[in-house]
């Protein structure tokens, strides 16, 4: 079975961007980022309060610190994202449209792009999950392999891909 569709600057993003959150790095810069951003919001409130009488001066550095953890913890992956998005339009982004083909071929799923082919062995499928845009199949620690929704007809066709993932994925119990 073979699916075929035009690449976009999101199609390159998207898979970028969930091995990138897979990696200790993502975590590790994460936490980095809002350990800094608790210190200097609380810095700045202990500057902006010091001097106000009646202020509970620690109490306000603890909410503002609060705060700019609650700030990094809701923008951090977008801020990835258009991080991602700005490298990857530089790389890429004139040569975009280019056709991608996902071709289900023995015990491989064979990914082709751009003329280079990327051969995944199906028996290492942890999981396949889908949501509202995208249908990711998880081949490990470093093995991802996310494609558009878009890319299929309908709703059967998708079934029937994953029918074929499914069936060449698992194992043949022999009797």
């Amino acid at each position: 079975m073979t699916l075929r569709h035009d690449t976009t600057l999101d199609d390159l993003v998207e898979p970028a961007l969930r091995l990138y959150r897979r990696r200790k790095g993502y975590r590790v810069n994460r936490w980095r980022a809002m350990a800094i951003s608790a210190v200097v919001f609380a810095f700045f409130g202990l500057l902006g309060f010091r001097n106000q009488t009646g202020a509970n001066v620690p109490l306000l550095c603890v909410g503002a610190a609060i705060w700019g953890v609650a700030i990094v913890h809701f923008t951090y992956d977008g801020l990835i994202r258009r991080s991602l998005r700005n490298h990857l339009s530089r790389e890429f982004g004139g040569s975009l449209p280019w056709t991608n083909e996902y071709r289900v071929d023995g015990e491989h799923l064979r990914v082709t792009a751009r003329g280079a082919t990327r051969s995944l062995r199906l028996a290492g499928l942890r999981d396949a999950t889908a949501d509202a845009r995208w249908l990711e199949l998880d081949f490990g620690d470093n093995d991802l392999c996310v494609i558009p929704l878009r890319a299929f007809d309908n709703e059967a066709h998708r079934h029937e891909f994953m029918s074929a993932v499914r069936a060449l994925s698992q194992p043949e119990e022999t009797s």
